[in-house]
C-alpha cells in the first residue's frame, strides 16, 4: 500500500496523542478510552487505504483523499477533555503582557475603543465564512483542483492540526473573551453575524483552544488552494478572508499572538507540503528521463 505524507503525519498524531495520555492524564479519568479511540483511528486509516487499493472507485478515492478532513472535527473536539493534563491554569497573562509590551495595550482592548457596529459586522461576517471555507473548501479543491495543489493543501492541513492541537494542553490559553471579560466596557457590538458567531462559540468552541488560531491557519491553507484553482473567486473572497483574519482578535476570540502563530504554522505547513510535491515532481521527471 502506498502511503502519502499526510497518512504518516496523521498516524504519528494518533500515536502521539494516544501515547501521551498514558503518561499525562491528570483530571481526565477516561483517558484510556480516548487512547483506544486513537488506536481505532489508526486502524481505520489503514483500512481506508487498503479499501481504495482493493476496490478503486470514486467513493473509495473520495474517502482515501479526504478522510483527514473528516477526522479533524473529532480531533478538535476531544481536546476539550484534556486541556489541563499538564498544567493547572491558563497562560493568557503571558500573552497579555507581551502585547502590552509591544503595543502599549492588549490588542482587543484597543479594538474596543475604535470599533463601530457596522465595521464589526463586516469583519465578523468574514470570520463566519471560516466554517463553509474550512468544511467545503477542501472538497471543492478535491473536485476542481490539480493533484499537486490538492495534495499540498491536505498535507499542510494535517501538519497544521498536528502542530496546533497539542499546544492547547502544552500552553493552554482561553482567549480574551474569557480572560478579559471584566475589562471590556461592554459586549462586541454588531448585528446578525455577531449573534451567529457567538452562538456557534457557545455551542461548539473548545474552551482553551485559543493558541494558536487554527481558524487563521486553516483559512490561509484553503485560500492558498483557491489562488491556484479559481483565481476569480479568490479575488472576490479576499475582502472576507481579510475580515476572517481580523475577526480572530476583533471578536475577542484570540489574542493577536494566537493569530500570528497560526499564520506562521500555515506558512510552514504549506512550505513543507509544496516542497514535498516539488520533490515528487522532480523524481517523476528523473524517472521518465532514465526510462527513455
Amino acid at each position: 500500500m502506498k502511503l502519502f505524507v499526510w497518512d504518516w503525519v496523521g498516524i504519528f498524531y494518533n500515536v502521539f496523542m494516544g501515547g501521551i495520555l498514558i503518561f499525562f492524564n491528570k483530571g481526565f479519568p477516561l483517558w484510556y478510552k480516548t487512547s483506544f479511540i486513537h488506536v481505532l483511528i489508526i486502524a481505520a486509516i489503514f483500512g481506508v487505504i487498503a479499501l481504495y487499493h482493493k476496490v478503486p472507485n470514486k467513493f473509495t478515492r473520495f474517502l482515501r483523499y479526504l478522510y483527514p478532513v473528516l477526522l479533524t472535527g473529532y480531533y478538535y473536539g476531544e481536546t476539550q477533555d484534556y486541556i489541563f493534563i499538564m498544567h493547572s491554569g491558563w497562560f493568557d497573562q503571558t500573552l497579555i503582557n507581551l502585547e502590552a509590551f509591544l503595543f502599549g495595550s492588549e490588542i482587543t482592548l484597543m479594538v474596543e475603543r475604535i470599533a463601530h457596529p457596522w465595521l464589526t459586522e463586516f469583519i465578523i461576517f468574514g470570520y463566519l465564512t471560516y466554517y463553509p471555507l474550512a468544511t467545503l473548501g477542501p472538497f471543492y479543491l478535491y473536485l476542481k483542483g490539480s493533484e499537486r495543489v490538492f495534495q499540498t493543501v491536505i498535507t499542510a492541513f494535517v501538519i497544521t492540526f498536528t502542530l496546533s492541537l497539542p499546544q492547547f494542553f502544552l500552553f493552554p490559553v482561553q482567549g480574551p473573551r474569557w480572560q478579559l471579560v471584566d475589562q471590556y466596557v461592554g459586549p462586541v457590538l454588531g448585528y446578525w453575524s455577531v449573534d451567529v458567531v457567538y452562538g456557534i462559540m457557545r455551542c461548539c468552541a473548545v474552551h482553551g483552544g485559543a493558541m494558536p488560531s487554527t481558524h487563521t491557519a486553516i483559512a490561509m491553507i484553503v485560500v492558498y488552494g483557491l489562488w491556484y484553482v479559481n483565481r476569480k473567486f479568490f479575488w472576490i473572497y479576499l475582502p472576507f478572508f481579510i475580515g476572517l483574519i481580523l475577526g480572530t482578535f476583533w471578536g475577542r476570540f484570540h489574542y493577536l499572538s494566537d493569530t500570528v502563530v497560526g499564520a506562521a504554522i500555515a506558512i510552514f505547513a504549506l512550505y513543507v507540503g509544496d516542497a514535498i510535491q516539488k520533490r515528487k515532481g522532480n523524481e517523476s521527471a528523473s524517472s521518465l528521463r532514465s526510462s527513455q
